[in-house]
């Protein structure tokens, strides 16, 4: 396997959602030995692999083995035929399991056709393997929870929440066809060229605006996402876009051991939860920053080969700003909107997401008066200046067509 490649894995793996235990040098050290695996590897190989990193009193291949072969061959069911088969017998009459649609460190999505209302929908099971961690329950209790109390345009609506009569938990939601931002980026580094989603600099700004706008709404209802990026940003075949991944969301006033439990993405997360200080509103605007940053260049603003050099840079709040090539390429002003977000202190970057927001709209607004020709710049101008005088002038002018009409 290549240098190229094992980094790849690298990042892959450090795009997971990691709990407070995990996020630490040793950890990520071991993370970056083992992802270089490859798939074809016989199993006893990959047994030694999975045993390097477990402690020594655990280094037992009879007592974990089938464990280990769980994680790696039945991540959620163990076939996706036999689930459906499982699932459609023990949900509710009203719905009927269609196809998988992914899954994620905790639960697992299908399609499903919604008899009550003749409607697909999707819905979420947390998996088996978790039934019995309390942790992973209230996390995913949480999650539909928390997206339960937002109702905005930008956030996918829950629908319901329940126990099939297996005792399986699951929650219900709406359905988009479409891909995550996370996977245009990637398109746009393999192919050298943007996805037409996000060709344009004009897209990617209505692209962020939408996602500001359902931050600001999780914001005013005192909840913080701790997990803003690429991969949890959803865009639909019809131009929807949709912030997803609500488990890790705290609220604003909850107790502060739970807002320091550190939960987030290294390659995105704030410095502040890198350090697992306390997680809020700023943070998830370092977060915004991070995905804009990347949407922008198609790069990480804050990478490094060696694992404990970048767990360094996080914790500091470096990151690569962009080359000359890329400010060559960039709107300034674009580029400007992520340096501010990305700062190292709370203090430094946008106070609001709102803020952020009409950061865009400046910009939306100058690129609108620059495509101008220069006799509508003038028209623009002297209209902005006497609009008060323009105004009366064309109620002068309606008055008096209404008094010949009268007359």
């Amino acid at each position: 396997m290549s240098r190229e490649q094992t980094d790849r894995k690298i990042k892959e793996v450090l795009k997971q959602t990691l709990s407070d235990d995990q996020f630490n040098r040793d950890a990520i050290r071991q993370l970056a030995e083992t992802i270089a695996e490859d798939d074809g590897q016989k199993q006893e190989e990959i047994d030694n692999i999975l045993l390097e990193t477990l402690p020594d009193e655990e280094s037992d291949l009879g007592n974990i083995g089938e464990d280990a072969h769980a994680i790696l061959n039945d991540r959620t069911f163990t076939h996706q035929q036999a689930a459906e088969n499982s699932l459609n017998k023990n949900l509710p009459g009203r719905y009927q399991i269609l196809s998988a649609l992914g899954d994620d460190d905790i639960g697992q999505w299908f399609s499903i056709h919604d008899n009550n209302f003749d409607r697909k929908i999707a819905v979420k099971f947390l998996k088996p393997k978790f039934s019995e961690d309390e942790s992973k329950v209230d996390r995913f209790l949480n999650e539909a929870r928390v997206t339960s109390k937002l109702s905005h345009p930008n956030i996918l609506p829950v629908h319901d929440f329940d126990f099939t009569e297996g005792g399986l938990i699951y929650f219900t939601s709406g359905l988009v066809s479409g891909q995550s931002l996370e996977s245009l980026i990637e398109a746009r580094s393999e192919t050298l060229r943007a996805h037409p989603k996000i060709a344009s600099f004009d897209a990617r700004v209505l692209i962020m605006k939408r996602v500001c706008n359902a931050i600001a709404h999780a914001h005013n209802n005192g909840i913080i996402h701790r997990d803003i990026k690429p991969e949890n940003i959803f865009i639909g075949d019809h131009d929807e876009v949709l912030v997803s991944n609500w488990k890790s969301a705290v609220y604003e006033e909850n107790d502060e051991e739970w807002a320091q439990e550190l939960m987030g993405t290294p390659l995105y997360m704030s410095p502040e939860q890198a350090r697992q200080e306390y997680a809020d509103k700023y943070s998830d605007i370092y977060c915004l920053g991070a995905t804009w940053f990347q949407l922008l260049t198609g790069r990480l603003p804050c990478w490094d080969n060696d694992p404990e050099v970048f767990l360094d840079l996080k914790k500091a709040g470096a990151y690569q700003e962009a080359t000359d090539e890329e400010r060559n390429d960039i709107p300034p002003a674009l580029l400007a909107i992520a340096d501010k977000a990305l700062a190292p202190l709370p203090q430094d970057r946008y106070q609001s997401v709102d803020e952020i927001i009409l950061a865009l709209e400046h910009y939306q607004e100058y690129q609108s008066l620059a495509a101008q020709t220069p006799q509508q710049e003038l028209l623009t101008s002297v209209y902005k200046r006497f609009k008060f005088i323009f105004l009366l002038i064309v109620l002068l002018i309606v008055g008096g067509i209404i008094a010949s009409a009268w007359s």
